[in-house]
């Protein structure tokens, strides 16, 4: 069953490759595709994917998130020059960013996301996507394959940073904000998708 007639007609533009994954993963719960263009729009996604019993068997439940409507959602948490937030595969894949870096989407960042420091304080470090010097503050999403981070440039810093202002207070809280917006939006796709499933 789909959603879409084109996706009835011409099957599910996932990666080539995933919906093996998934259903061979000992993992049963939610999975992410590395980000890849839908042929029939066009435009570069993910796949969200879990398998579902069907009698004897397994099939799998999947649903395609436009990489633009993630990078909306992380832009609710750099409105202010300077600052760059990502949202990244658990191996380091960029899944979105902003301000959008679409010659980047699907790249592997490097070092990837440590989950040790997951904790949304503040730390020196190069920016995720250009390298250049600054704090950046990172959170596990609700999800094992994805996390998020915010950081901004010293330039920036001087500029706008206000005395007494707790920058691994805000970075936390922005992270944060960015995390629950994307967490909310993956499971309105996934019951639309239900629903429209029947």
């Amino acid at each position: 069953a789909a959603s879409r007639p084109q996706t009835r007609r011409l099957g599910a533009q996932a990666p080539a490759g995933f919906v093996g994954q998934v259903l061979t993963s000992r993992y049963a719960g939610l999975a992410m595709s590395a980000p890849g263009v839908n042929t029939l729009t066009g435009d570069p996604s993910v796949w969200l994917a879990r398998t579902i019993p069907l009698g004897s068997q397994r099939g799998v439940f999947m649903a395609e998130v436009p990489v633009h409507e993630l990078a909306a959602l992380l832009g609710q948490g750099s409105s202010r020059s300077g600052r760059t937030v990502t949202l990244e595969r658990s191996d380091g894949t960029l899944v979105a960013s902003m301000p959008l870096a679409e010659s980047r989407v699907g790249a592997m960042l490097t070092p990837p996301l440590d989950v040790n420091m997951a904790d949304g304080k503040a730390r020196l470090a190069p920016g995720r996507i250009a390298s250049v010097a600054g704090l950046v503050a990172v959170r596990s999403s609700l999800y094992p394959f994805a996390m998020v981070s915010i950081g901004v440039d010293y330039a920036s810093l001087e500029r706008g940073h206000r005395p007494g202002e707790s920058m691994a207070w805000w970075s936390g809280v922005v992270a944060s904000l960015a995390v629950l917006s994307m967490a909310a939006l993956l499971h309105w796709h996934l019951r639309r998708q239900a629903l429209a499933t029947g």
